[in-house]
This record gives C-alpha cells, structure tokens and sequence, in this order.
C-alpha cells in the first residue's frame, strides 16, 4: 500500500478543522473551551465512539450547541475535585442519541486520568494558544513554523493518538502507608502485580520520613499506563488498599509546584 499523502492527510482531518470553525465563529465559543471540546470529541472517537465529528458537521448550529454544553459538563466532571451526582440518564442524553450507545458521565469519573492524558498534548514550541498550558490538560501543539494561528491550517491537527505523549507523571501514584504499620517494597510489588498483572507496575520510589524512626511512609508508584491508575481508583480521588494487614492509601500523584 502506498504512504498517505500529505495533501490526503489534509483532507482527512478537514471535517475536523470546519467543526472547530464552526465552534468559535458560529456559537462563540473562545477558543481554549472550542479546542478542549474538540479534543474530547476526538478522544472519544477513537475509544469506541466512531463517527462522531462526521455526524456532526450534519446538525443545526443549535444543536451542535447542546452537544458543546453535554461536552463542557465532560470537562468539568474531569476537573472537579468531588463526583458529581449521575443523573439516572447519565447525563449526556443528545451524546448517547449522536452515538448511538451508552454513554454516561460515570466514563469520566471512571476513567478520569486516562481521559486527561488522552486529552493533554505537550507542546514543542513556544507558540501561544490562549488558555494554554491548560492547568488541567496541559498544553496544545503548534508545529514549528507556523507564524500565525490559523484554525484552518491543517498543520495543527495532527495524526497523533491519544495516550501517545503520555509522561511518566500521568501514569504515577502517590501512596501513604501508617504509621508503625511499615509496607515494604516487595509487599507493594506482589499486591499490586497480583492484582494487576505482572507487568502493571514499572518502579517504586520508597520516601523515607526521618522523624518517623527511618519508616518510609511514603512512596511513589510508576505504573505500566495510565488506565491502571484508574483500575486502581475506581472513580475516585483516594483509595484504600490491605496487604497483610495493613492500609496503603492510594491517589494519582501530583508535582508539587
């Protein structure tokens, strides 16, 4: 099979860039929410929501609008710091009847890491989109060269995956342990392995707290991807976890500024 070309690639990700269009010069939007909304649609795509950019070049500005506002409450449930209460609809009632399948808020709750580095794009250049780094989903790519920002120029929607920049922070954990009940490294390995297979956990970073009698009390987990941070939260901010008898609290680890 012959490489795709450049001029075909353009054409590929057209429909992407006039709903962009649409979203900022049609309902506007500015352009950070237009890009994160974007971005999201995209995201789902490519986790099991085909077609969704397509099907919606066809709707009424209108209705494109309620769809943009069933996308921000994505966002938002993304960011916020306590769950919010699931409607027995879930929530998105226009975006499940645009793809066809369920689909519910609980996707973001329970898959919230891997959908913010799914998300999240790290920028190369220092080029300035407004909003951007977004403190939540970093930063959006600009390819070097480009002088001024043109929605419609094809060299800013690139053929990149999500998950593909992944960093090693989105997929690490930060985990507590209690005071004079000590957790050791070969504990944590077998426990969390055990659970999640043999490959689920790349490195662990015992911290040894100097005023606790040299008890490590904390550690921080690499683990193979980001979903398994999800796996292991369930939905929520912090999770509580026993190897022989004793609690490990876990949550996504988060770079002190």
């Amino acid at each position: 099979m012959a490489p795709i070309t450049t001029k075909e690639l353009h054409l590929f990700y057209r429909s992407d860039r006039e709903l962009f269009c649409r979203l900022i010069c049609n309902l506007n939007l500015n352009i950070t929410r237009s890009l994160l909304i974007m971005v999201l649609w995209l995201w789902l795509e490519y986790t099991g929501y085909p077609n969704i950019i397509s099907t919606m070049m066809q709707l009424t500005d209108s209705m494109l609008m309620s769809l943009s506002k069933e996308a921000i409450m994505c966002l938002d449930t993304l960011g916020a710091l306590q769950n919010p209460v699931v409607p027995n609809d879930g929530g998105l009632p226009l975006t499940k009847i645009l793809v066809q399948k369920h689909i519910s808020l609980d996707l973001f709750i329970m898959r919230r890491y891997t959908a913010i580095a799914g998300l999240g794009v790290s920028s190369t250049t220092p080029f300035v989109v407004p909003g951007f780094p977004h403190p939540l989903f970093s930063d959006f790519t600009v390819p070097q060269g480009v002088e001024d920002f043109d929605v419609l120029n094809p060299r800013i929607w690139t053929n990149k995956k999500p998950n593909d920049d992944v960093t090693e922070q989105d997929k690490t954990m930060f985990l507590t342990f209690s005071r004079d009940f000590p957790v050791s490294e070969d504990e944590m390995i077998y426990l969390f392995r055990r659970s999640y297979g043999q490959n689920s956990v790349e490195e662990i970073v015992m911290v040894n707290n100097f005023e606790a009698n040299h008890q490590p009390m904390f550690a921080k987990m690499i683990m193979d991807g980001v979903s398994l941070v999800d796996q292991i939260l369930k939905g929520n901010r912090l999770t509580k976890l026993r190897i022989n008898g004793k609690d490990i609290w876990a949550r996504k680890y988060e770079r002190r500024v």
